[in-house]
């Protein structure tokens, strides 16, 4: 006899009755419960790491985001309520970034697995008191999206840099329409398939760190960090001009920053002059210990949300991932 799919209420925190987790799930969620108990450089962010993030989202989407989800707010002003679903919210950083200003129109809805969903509810509160309200946040699978009122007839979901880390993008796109009432819209932003250099790095570095407790790799990590720093700071933005395609390395003709080159082709060593050696580290932490990583061509993406009948409204392809706005049909 099948159970009836329930949300149990644990403190600030609704828990699903039917949580079934591989075990390469269990695995990225300590990796992710692990990252949040460090989560002090995204609780207190300075304003050049602000400004640093909200660029790159502006960069990942060809300076459109913003004014796309104003003009969604826009055009919804006269409804009442935004249901808004936060699919793996993490620690809400992302979300606060980009739709603080919104809140009063939001009832937000988060579901993660990881198992400091209170933390991530501590971080959001104050930004949700200033209007009278509360953020909801759920314990659940993104491949498993209970089948309860909460989760079901939303008006916006949102996904950014969450997907690859389920246990299957096909999956986590087929729960997220049904939590979408139709014309609802979701936004999300997922890793590319890697190039072939940088796929050898990401691979050894991945398969490096796989046996090793998340607890015992932070020095390891953080020195990681400082080379990735010192690389940036020596290469600057210097820049390069190449003639010809480069087809072992599947670069195209033209212009690129050497540190561009560094991090999309060859290895992920990221930097940016606002990231302190804590930050930088938990971005390193992030792309090679999880278990769930999963590299997504466009050709695959596509398929995918025609399949799940999504309209694209917006698509923008980068070397290292895919940013989407699409609506259900």
């Amino acid at each position: 006899m099948t159970r009836t799919e329930k949300l149990k209420k644990n403190g600030n925190i609704f828990i699903s009755n039917q949580i079934t987790q591989s075990l390469n799930q269990k695995q990225t969620g300590k990796v992710f419960s692990n990252m949040w108990s460090n989560s002090s450089t995204y609780n207190r962010p300075s304003k050049t790491q602000l400004k640093r993030d909200l660029d790159e989202f502006k960069r990942q989407s060809n300076n459109l985001i913003q004014k796309f989800i104003s003009d969604y707010f826009k055009k919804n002003k006269s409804k009442k309520e935004i249901k808004f679903l936060d699919v793996g919210c993490g620690h809400g950083y992302t979300f606060k970034i980009l739709f603080s200003k919104y809140i009063p129109k939001i009832k937000y809805i988060g579901i993660d697995l990881h198992d400091r969903l209170e933390s991530t509810y501590t971080s959001l509160y104050p930004t949700f008191a200033k209007y009278n309200k509360r953020p909801i946040l759920v314990k659940a699978s993104m491949n498993k999206i209970p089948n309860v009122p909460l989760l079901r007839n939303l008006d916006l979901a949102f996904a950014e840099g969450t997907m690859h880390h389920s246990e299957s993008v096909a999956s986590a796109i087929k729960e997220i329409r049904k939590t979408l009432k139709k014309n609802g819209l979701f936004i999300f932003w997922i890793i590319n398939q890697q190039k072939p250099i940088r796929k050898i790095t990401d691979s050894f570095f991945r398969n490096h760190f796989k046996e090793i407790n998340p607890k015992n790799i932070t020095n390891e990590v953080k020195e990681i960090a400082r080379l990735s720093i010192a690389f940036g700071k020596a290469l600057k933005n210097d820049r390069i001009t190449l003639k010809s395609n480069i087809n072992s390395l599947n670069i195209k003709a033209g212009k690129y920053r050497l540190q561009e080159i560094l991090y999309d082709y060859i290895i992920k060593f990221y930097y940016h002059n606002s990231s302190n050696l804590t930050r930088s580290a938990l971005q390193f932490y992030d792309w090679v210990k999880p278990s769930l990583y999963h590299q997504t061509s466009q050709y695959e993406l596509k398929k995918q949300l025609k399949s799940n009948k999504f309209k694209i409204i917006h698509y923008v392809e980068k070397t290292n991932g895919h940013f989407v706005v699409c609506k259900k049909i």
